[in-house]
């Protein structure tokens, strides 16, 4: 299956800590997930362009190579004040998303074309690679988390 990551991990907890403060955080990691190798040519003559290489005579099959992982941390701290004459309480928030800021990038579909045959070297300077020649992402190639950011939250609740 496309979608098969055969390692996930992930934990998340909320610490309340002394004062009114809270402290929560996530963490995830992934394996990357299959995906086929193509010829980058209608090779079977069906009109679609999606066609898996041959290697010793056969077609090479489904899922063969893996896509890089992934991993990422968030973390929020907020504080939370009770209004005079218990009026309500407002909380204040910071978040940040992705604290190591991992880039977070898979191979993307153009990099996924080999050629026609595994057994030879790939037609496809960019198989399997994040970067090209001259050290460039390639454009296209999926992030699949967000860089670093902050984010701050005011809440009145009433």
């Amino acid at each position: 299956s496309n979608i098969d990551q055969r390692h996930q991990f992930a934990v998340n907890g909320v610490l309340f800590l002394p004062a009114g403060l809270e402290l929560s955080g996530t963490m995830r990691a992934n394996t990357g997930r299959p995906f086929s190798p193509r010829t980058g040519a209608d090779s079977n003559l069906d009109g679609v362009v999606n066609d898996r290489p041959v290697l010793n005579g056969e077609v090479v099959r489904r899922n063969t190579f893996r896509n890089v992982g992934f991993s990422d941390t968030s973390l929020r701290v907020q504080k939370t004040f009770t209004m005079p004459n218990e009026r309500g309480k407002l909380s204040a928030s910071v978040e940040m998303f992705n604290l190591a800021n991992s880039l977070n990038l898979e191979i993307g579909t153009a990099q996924f074309t080999y050629g026609a045959d595994l057994s030879k070297p790939a037609t496809n300077p960019l198989f399997m690679k994040r970067q090209d020649a001259n050290g460039n992402y390639i454009a296209g190639s999926p992030l699949r988390t967000t860089p670093f950011q902050v984010q701050l939250g005011l809440r009145y609740e009433f």
